[in-house]
């Protein structure tokens, strides 16, 4: 696949996320979970110390896409949410024993892909690279915006 010099960057960056997401899918398609997995990740990162209103800053996602992310999580079995014992509005989320066994298996798969995806980029170019995408982040980030929710559904093959 071939990037198009002035092509919008949403279009992408889209085309980007969607083949990286495949590739990570297809590597963990023995897990009963599709997607979120880096939910999950986050959980695990933070020592399970974080609210659903934590992870949906982190994600710039709103409130009711962090709802069904755990909700589907939940039903899966891999996290499970409680009320915060210092702020009852608030659900930690923390990651049950499912949840935590597969943390070794989506890391690895995560380190590959990035790895498979970076294969032949220099450091020089990939600092730059990472210096370029923070820049891209933060100016995007200074401009007026609308909410949008962003979903990667699995394809039913036949």
């Amino acid at each position: 696949m071939k990037l198009i010099s002035n092509e919008p960057l949403y279009l992408t960056f889209g085309r980007l996320s969607k083949i990286y997401i495949e590739v990570l899918s297809k590597k963990l398609n023995n897990l009963v979970i599709e997607k979120n997995f880096f939910v999950m990740l986050l959980i695990y990162d933070y020592n399970q110390k974080l609210s659903q209103k934590d992870i949906a800053g982190m994600l710039n996602i709103d409130k009711s896409s962090m709802v069904r992310i755990t909700d589907y999580l939940c039903e899966k079995g891999f996290i499970e949410r409680s009320i915060n014992k210092s702020d009852r509005r608030a659900h930690v989320l923390k990651l049950t024993e499912s949840g935590l066994n597969a943390i070794p298996q989506i890391q690895k798969s995560v380190s590959e892909t990035n790895l498979s995806a970076l294969s032949g980029v220099n450091q020089t170019d990939l600092d730059n690279f990472y210096t370029i995408m923070d820049n891209i982040f933060t100016n995007l980030g200074k401009m007026p915006k609308d909410q949008y929710f962003m979903s990667f559904q699995k394809i039913k093959q036949s």
